[in-house]
């Protein structure tokens, strides 16, 4: 069974960033620096657990009322089951408890269809970020 564990703003999320660093940094090859952007401090994380240990992890980032949701990473032995799409469902009902009117994404391309799934909309042009192609994305909240 998995269950998603809230991190609040300021709160101790190492165990996100251990997920983010081998999903992202390892097997993406996004240099840490870029992952790191000073924001985790400032953001709420989920960390999805599988009996005790993490296997996937988001984070919210809230301003104004716009929820920013980015971060989703599961481990790879762990992917198509369905855990990413409870990461989501856990940020965005926070952002809704927050208050968000909007959440907001950019989705790497080849997974864009999960968020699609989840009834966010694809919003403009894909784009390279970290030489991976990407799309934005929203969902109204309210």
């Amino acid at each position: 069974m998995v269950s998603p564990v809230e991190i609040k703003p300021n709160e101790d999320f190492s165990a996100s960033y251990e997920i983010r660093k081998t999903v992202f940094v390892e097997e993406q090859n996004i240099p840490i620096e870029n992952e790191m952007d000073g924001l985790d401090s400032e953001c709420f994380h989920i960390v999805l657990y599988e009996d005790a240990a993490p296997i996937g992890s988001g984070r919210l980032y809230i301003h104004d009322d716009i929820a920013r949701l980015g971060r989703v990473a599961v481990l790879k032995d762990k992917r198509g089951k369905g855990y990413a799409s409870v990461i989501c469902n856990a940020l965005i009902d926070i952002a809704r408890r927050e208050g968000a009117k909007v959440a907001t994404l950019d989705s790497q391309a080849y997974v864009a269809s999960l968020y699609e799934k989840m009834g966010f909309i694809r919003d403009g042009d894909e784009f390279l970020e970290e030489g991976i192609l990407h799309i934005k994305m929203n969902m109204q909240l309210i």
